[in-house]
């Protein structure tokens, strides 16, 4: 009997140590990674080796800045200035380039090529999304032409088998006819 008491106290013991948040890292069962914070050590700050920049001057426009007007300007006008504190190689460069020499209706070029190549492609799209081949549905006879067709053969003493018979004739569907009714 004294080894009952021991066995309850004992899984009383485990049931609250397991209930605390930090038992398993205190007895060593968790996971442990490493504190980044700890491993890695910060640089200290240091000087740019860059001596001659010059401080900024209050009430002056950045030189970066592009003022809205000037490139509002450019922008209506079709100048295409070099970009600014480009080098006179970059300058050199953009003009043979013809980057100031840009086509101005390159809208509707590409346009016009592109639907070109849309039409060209709609076959062999069509292929794709319609790849098996459509069997031509059955004729519909037309039930009251057909009556009248072999009521006259029946008086004139013909064979029911003379004379073509009367066809409803389909027309094709339209791409989304019939999908959302």
């Amino acid at each position: 009997m004294t080894s009952f008491p021991r066995i309850l106290s004992l899984i009383a013991l485990t049931v609250l140590v397991a209930g605390c948040s930090n038992a398993r890292q205190t007895l060593g069962l968790g996971r442990q990674s490493p504190d980044e914070f700890s491993v890695v050590r910060q640089a200290p700050l240091s000087m740019p080796p860059a001596w001659g920049l010059t401080a900024p001057q209050p009430g002056l426009s950045r030189p970066q800045d592009i003022e809205p007007t000037k490139s509002a300007r450019n922008l209506v006008m079709g100048e295409t200035p070099a970009p600014a504190g480009s080098s006179s190689g970059e300058r050199a460069f953009l003009s043979l380039a013809g980057a100031n020499q840009a086509d101005d209706n390159i809208r509707a070029l590409v346009d016009r090529e592109t639907t070109g190549l849309v039409l060209a492609d709609k076959n062999a799209i069509d292929k794709l999304i319609f790849w098996q081949q459509q069997d031509p549905p059955d004729p519909i006879v037309d039930a009251k032409k057909e009556a009248l067709r072999l009521k006259e053969n029946a008086e004139s003493g013909t064979p029911v088998t003379h004379g073509e018979t009367p066809v409803i004739e389909r027309r094709r569907k339209a791409l989304f006819e019939g999908v959302f009714k």
